[in-house]
C-alpha cells in the first residue's frame, strides 16, 4: 500500500535581460513520484540557459543570436511501484519420508514444515534517472531576411538507467532468480540539427523552400555486460542501436566444406547452407562468433519542404527522410520457406540469391541474425502534397463569399529506397501491424 504523501511539484524560473541583447535564464524543477522510497521520492533539477544578440539590423547578417542551454532532466520510467521493496513467498508444505507414500509408520504421513523465500529482492537506494543536457546553437536571418539559417549542437548523457545486473552478479549469490533493480546502465547521444528556409519572391511568384536534418550518434559509456570472452563481443564503446550477429561470407560449395568448421546450429549442414566468419578462430561457429555488424537507428534524420504561389495558385509538399542504418529482414514475411506454410513472394523469387533455399525442416543456422539479412535502410519520402486553386469571392445583396478554395491533397505518395517489398520508414507494416496506406483527398472548401 502506497503511503499517503502528497505528490508535490514546484517550478521556479529566473530570468535577467541586460540591454535587448543578453538574456539568462535559469530553472529549478522540483519533481516527485511515488516509484521510489520517501526520501528517494523528491529531486531537484536545475537547467540554465544563456542567449546573446550578436547582431540585428545588418545589412547582410540581419539577426543573429547565440545561445546555449545546459541542465539536468529527471526521468521516472513507472516500474511496479514496489520494486524497491523485497518480497517474500511460501512454500507449501511437502511430504517426506522413507516410505514410497513418505510413511513412516502406520498410515500416518509426515510433512516439513513450510518454508519462506524470497521471490523479488528490493533496492531502497533506487532512484530516478537522470540526462545531462547541453546544447548550443545559432539562429540568423540574412539576405534582407530572406533566407534563415539555424544550427545546433546537442549531447545528451542519460545516467543510472534502471536494470537488474543479470550479467555481473554470479549466481552464487542466490539471487539469480530475485535480482534487485538498480542505476546503472548509461548512453551517451550527441549531433547537430541544421535547418534552413528560404522565403522569397519574383513578381507575383511566390516561393518557400527549405529543409533540416539531424545527424547523430550514440554510445554506450556504462553497461551490464555478460561474461564475454573477447573484445569484438563487449558492448561497452558500441552504438546503442548496434546489431548483433554472425558475419556471413558464403556459401557451402560442396556438402564437404560444409564439414570443415562445424555450425553448431544444425546436426548437419549442405552445399547452399549459409557460413559465417569464424571470429575467435576456435573451429567452430556458435555464439561466440557473435559481433557487431550494423546498426538499426539512422545516422541522419531530414525533411525538405515546398511552397509555391502564383496568382491564385500553390503547390505545397513536404518530403522526410533517414540514412545511414541497416533494417534486419526478420519479419515472418523473409523468415519462411519449409515445411508447409505457404511461401512468401519474397522466398518465390529470391530462391538461390537474397533467400538462402527451400529445405522441408527448417536449417536454423541460416536463420541466425547476420548480415546476410540486413539490408541498407535509406529512404526518401513525399509524405505530404497538395495543390490547390483559390477563387476570389464576390459581393452580393445577399451575403458576401470571400473565398472558394478547390484543393487536391495526398499522403505517402511515393517513396525512394532500395528496400523491397517492404516500407523501409515502419518494416512490419503490413506484415505484423496495419499498413501505411497512400491517401487521397480531394475537396472544396467555402468562406463566406
Amino acid at each position: 500500500m502506497r503511503d499517503p504523501e502528497p505528490q508535490l511539484l514546484g517550478v521556479w524560473n529566473g530570468k535577467y535581460v541586460y540591454n535587448d541583447k543578453l538574456t539568462i535564464h535559469g530553472v529549478l524543477n522540483y519533481a516527485h513520484t511515488y516509484s521510489f522510497l520517501k526520501e528517494k521520492r523528491g529531486e531537484v533539477f536545475p537547467a540554465i540557459g544563456a542567449a546573446w544578440v550578436v547582431s540585428e539590423g545588418g545589412k547582410l547578417i540581419n539577426y543573429l543570436k547565440l545561445r546555449a542551454e545546459a541542465g539536468r532532466l529527471g526521468y521516472d520510467p513507472y516500474l511496479d511501484p514496489h520494486i524497491v521493496r523485497s518480497r517474500f513467498a511460501s512454500t507449501t508444505r511437502s511430504s517426506f519420508g522413507p516410505h514410497p507414500l513418505n510413511q513412516w509408520f502406520g498410515s500416518s504421513v509426515e510433512t516439513s514444515p513450510p518454508s519462506t523465500y524470497p521471490n523479488w529482492i528490493g533496492n531502497p537506494d533506487l532512484g530516478w534517472e537522470t540526462r545531462d543536457e547541453l546544447n548550443i546553437g545559432l539562429e540568423g536571418f540574412v539576405l534582407n531576411n530572406k533566407l534563415m539559417v539555424e544550427v545546433n549542437y546537442f549531447n545528451t548523457l542519460h545516467n543510472g538507467v534502471i536494470t537488474r545486473l543479470n550479467n555481473s552478479l554470479p549466481s552464487i549469490t542466490g539471487m539469480s532468480a530475485a535480482l534487485p533493480y538498480i542505476n546503472h546502465n548509461q548512453y551517451k547521444y550527441e549531433g547537430f540539427e541544421v535547418g534552413i528556409q528560404l522565403t522569397d519572391n519574383i513578381g507575383e511568384f511566390v516561393y518557400s523552400l527549405g529543409g533540416n536534418a539531424t545527424l547523430q550518434e550514440s554510445e554506450i559509456v556504462k553497461y551490464d555486460e555478460p561474461n564475454y570472452r573477447y573484445d569484438y563481443q563487449f558492448r561497452t564503446g558500441q552504438p546503442v542501436d548496434t546489431y548483433w550477429g554472425l558475419n556471413y561470407i558464403g556459401r557451402f560449395q560442396s556438402d564437404e566444406e560444409a564439414l570443415e568448421v562445424p555450425q553448431l546450429f544444425d546436426p548437419v549442414l549442405h552445399k547452399d547452407d549459409l557460413k559465417y566468419e569464424d571470429m575467435n578462430g576456435d573451429g567452430v561457429i556458435d555464439e561466440n562468433d557473435y559481433t557487431a555488424i550494423g546498426n538499426t537507428t539512422p545516422q541522419v534524420f531530414y525533411s525538405l519542404n515546398l511552397n509555391l504561389k502564383f496568382k491564385n495558385f500553390e503547390i505545397f509538399a513536404i518530403g522526410t527522410g533517414a540514412a545511414f542504418y541497416d533494417i534486419p529482414l526478420t519479419s515472418s514475411y523473409f523468415h519462411n520457406g519449409w515445411g508447409d506454410d505457404n511461401y512468401s513472394a519474397f522466398v518465390r523469387d529470391n530462391l538461390g540469391d537474397a533467400y538462402p533455399k527451400l529445405t522441408y525442416e527448417r536449417v536454423n543456422n541460416n536463420f541466425r541474425a547476420s548480415n546476410f539479412w540486413l539490408t541498407k535502410g535509406d529512404y526518401f519520402k513525399i509524405k505530404n502534397a497538395e495543390i490547390a486553386y483559390t477563387i476570389r469571392g464576390k459581393k452580393s445583396h445577399s451575403f458576401k463569399t470571400t473565398g472558394m478554395r478547390i484543393f487536391l491533397r495526398g499522403a505517402n505518395l511515393l517513396t525512394i529506397s532500395s528496400v523491397k517489398d517492404i516500407d523501409p520508414e515502419s518494416p512490419n507494416s503490413g506484415i505484423t501491424s496495419y499498413p501505411l496506406n497512400k491517401t487521397y483527398t480531394a475537396g472544396i472548401s467555402l468562406t463566406f
